[in-house]
């Protein structure tokens, strides 16, 4: 492998320390500072793909933000939870009280549901965003239908909105998961990434943890208002729209941040063994060649290998799951209908 010159890995530094406050100062709000990893991300969108640590002579991007920070030109904040802070010189700090304001419900919806065919847009006179099917479909509400005719009538009048991406935020979510100090807990989320409806999964394990699930809304609170932040910023002319929640819809759920590991008396033992049979179950269904069949006795011909407590667990992991389904859910269960009559 060829290792560049001292004099082409300086210079290549110059110019990455040219791009840096380009990359911080379009990420930046007066709400939240980015990440290091966002700014990764931007420093790789303003150099298309040429910026890399290695070109300017360092082993980890923190290596790089270090060296600016060094030479004056940001600051580096290591007490929020997750990522660093990456603040160029001057930027104020925001409030923690603008930090854990929840974000408005419409707007939520707007950016982050994975609906596919939605169109979404802003209401400029009226202050709030919408959203209908793109074509007319059978029996859709009244409102649908009044919405995409008062679009297509004032199109001035809304500003359209982009979801985010379903993969941006199972990234989101696989980036929370790695940094969970607890190893079981930290297996069992970015397993439950790996499960047909990954979101659901992995909100369900954290559901049962009230710390993590804290810190994960405000992670994910965090990520969404920098979205919603660079959406304004992106209209010609930039726009102003009030981002947060009003005041009935309150503050994050705060969480115990004085330290990234998980303390393990928050899983309670019985929430922990479920947890590790369904991720038994989870991953020895991923290994077996096919779980669909079953023996002349009914039984599936894998069911030996399971041992009878796991079973057990297994069991009364889904009776738990079956009693908190809404009916939508309940209604799309494939069971056989053997099971509905008595022996």
């Amino acid at each position: 492998m060829d290792v560049p010159q001292p004099d082409l890995v300086e210079a290549a530094l110059l110019e990455a320390l040219e791009v840096l406050p380009k990359a911080v100062s379009s990420l930046s709000s007066s709400e939240r500072a980015p990440t290091a990893s966002e700014v990764r991300l931007a420093m790789g969108r303003f150099t298309y793909g040429g910026f890399t640590p290695a070109r300017v002579g360092c082993k980890r991007f923190r290596d790089f933000l270090a060296i600016a920070e060094d030479r004056g030109m940001i600051t580096l904040d290591d007490s929020r939870q997750g990522d660093i802070a990456v603040r160029l010189i001057g930027d104020s700090q925001p409030s923690s009280a603008q930090a854990e304001r929840r974000i408005r419900s419409d707007l939520w919806r707007a950016l982050t549901d994975w609906t596919p065919n939605l169109s979404r847009y802003y209401d400029k006179e009226q202050d709030r965003f919408l959203w209908f099917p793109t074509e007319a479909v059978p029996l859709e509400p009244e409102r649908s239908a009044a919405s995409r005719a008062s679009v297509a009538a004032e199109p001035t009048r809304y500003v359209p909105v982009s979801a985010i991406p379903i993969h941006q935020q199972l990234e989101w979510m696989r980036e929370f998961a790695t940094k969970v100090g607890d190893d079981k807990l930290r297996e069992l989320l970015l397993a439950a990434l790996q499960t047909a409806r990954p979101e659901k999964v992995f909100l369900a394990l954290l559901h049962g943890i009230p710390d993590y699930q804290a810190r994960f809304a405000r992670f994910r609170n965090s990520l969404v208002r920098a979205e919603a932040e660079k959406w304004q910023q992106q209209q010609e002319p930039p726009i102003t729209v009030n981002i947060d929640s009003s005041e009935g819809e309150g503050t994050l759920p705060s969480a115990d941040q004085s330290n990234d590991r998980i303390a393990i008396p928050l899983i309670s033992s019985s929430l922990r063994e479920t947890y590790e049979t369904l991720l038994t179950a989870y991953l020895r269904q991923k290994t077996t060649p096919h779980v669909g069949t079953t023996d002349e006795s009914g039984s599936s011909p894998h069911s030996e290998k399971m041992p009878n407590e796991q079973v057990s667990g297994l069991r009364s992991a889904l009776h738990r799951a079956i009693d908190r389904m809404p009916i939508s859910e309940l209604q799309r269960l494939a069971i056989p209908a053997g099971y509905f009559f008595e022996e």
